[in-house]
């Protein structure tokens, strides 16, 4: 009996030790998976969304916005200047002024807004549940936080954006792909006026 209590004794053992390493395996394998679905959808140089996940992001919000008769916003920015940046001081510059620009918007919205890379110099900002009225009242709040960082003046470049805001208001005809393109479309306008004053005012300056 003694023996027989022995060898149940160290069966056991030996089963906890496999069942130990099993569970320690799995964690571990689990960790990886989450891993690689972060990075997935993570842009690598800014830690935020990449294109492929914003869309789905903004696919799954927009479906809840025509199923509930809800309103969504999307903001189509690009960052004005990169090549010049790239051109006069380097691509290391030009990355940081693309992850400084992200860090200054992202710490600018609400807590359910979504920015996303879409890659390049260009980002999407969702804004659920969301008017344009909300959504540009948001971007002023990124503009003075963009302003108050470039008055710091600790990089050698200064931060400048376009943008274009496309407001979805009920009639379940968008997709993520119009709605996108609205917004592109309406900051493309924003960024010929911009360079068109910035033309007329160095011209002025030059006379």
């Amino acid at each position: 009996n003694d023996n027989l209590d022995q060898k149940i004794d160290e069966r056991t053992q030996e089963l906890n030790i496999a069942v130990e390493y099993m569970q320690k395996e799995i964690s571990e394998r689990e960790k990886i998976e989450e891993e690689l679905r972060h990075y997935a959808s993570t842009d690598i140089l800014t830690g935020i969304l990449n294109r492929a996940a914003g869309m789905q992001f903004l696919e799954k919000n927009l479906n809840f916005a025509i199923r509930e008769k809800k309103k969504i916003t999307v903001c189509f920015i690009d960052v004005n200047g990169l090549k010049q940046i790239n051109d006069s001081l380097g691509h290391k510059e030009g990355d940081d002024l693309i992850m400084t620009t992200a860090e200054v918007i992202s710490r600018s919205l609400r807590g359910s807004d979504t920015l996303c890379r879409m890659g390049g110099d260009e980002f999407l900002i969702i804004f659920p549940n969301s008017s344009i009225d909300n959504a540009i009242d948001s971007m002023k709040r990124v503009i003075v936080n963009i302003n108050k960082y470039n008055e710091k003046g600790e990089k050698p470049f200064k931060i400048s954006i376009s943008y274009g805001f496309s407001e979805y208001t009920g009639d379940g005809k968008e997709t993520p792909d119009s709605i996108v393109e609205k917004a592109d479309n309406m900051m493309y306008r924003f960024k010929k006026a911009l360079k068109k004053k910035e033309a007329a005012e160095k011209a002025a300056s030059n006379q």
